[in-house]
């Protein structure tokens, strides 16, 4: 190779790589933030005479803004009503309950999303019937819900504990949900 051969090969790769570096690089596209939620999840609150109940939920949410969620929910439960002042504890009664609502959803997180904090409002209908053997109360009718609480995880799976208070006409209660959502 002769010495301008040699000069000019140099130039090349000179230029090349110069042009390599003064490109943008390529980029992996980034994938798009979940925007639609399923939830399942089990709770454990109180009846209206206090007693503990046991259910289970499932809800959906869709994403509406980079902080604000739209979502819905129902829930079954039951609760043996035990009292713990023995005059008032009434053998066989027992509490069914139900819920459905929908409502907003305020998501406050890191950076990575990794961890949020939560609050919400919703507004929708309670179904809550005592019965015993000696009386039946449908206590059911309109209720609103507001909620506080944690959502952690992967992009993908959640883990998610709140704590929720309902308001009805007849009264306030609280439950603690611990749900797991999955998201796409």
């Amino acid at each position: 190779m002769t010495r301008t051969q040699t000069i000019v090969a140099m130039l090349t790769v000179l230029t090349v790589t110069s042009i390599a570096h003064a490109l943008p690089p390529v980029a992996t596209p980034t994938p798009a933030p979940a925007r639609v939620a399923l939830e399942v999840g089990v709770a454990a609150g109180e009846t209206l005479e206090r007693d503990l109940y046991l259910g289970l939920t499932i809800g959906a949410g869709y994403r509406w803004t980079s902080w604000l969620w739209v979502h819905a929910l129902a829930s079954i439960a039951t609760a043996p009503v035990v009292r713990f002042a023995g005059a008032d504890q009434v053998e066989g009664a027992n509490n069914r309950l139900a819920a459905v609502r929908a409502g907003l959803e305020a998501h406050l997180c890191t950076r990575t999303a990794v961890f949020c904090g939560i609050a919400g409002i919703d507004l929708g209908y309670r179904y809550d019937k005592f019965t015993s053997r000696v009386d039946t109360q449908d206590r059911s009718g309109p209720a609103a819900i507001a909620r506080l609480g944690l959502d952690f995880g992967s992009d993908v799976l959640r883990v998610r504990p709140v704590l929720e208070g309902t308001s009805t006409a007849t009264a306030d209660t609280t439950a603690f949900v611990l749900g797991l959502a999955y998201r796409q």
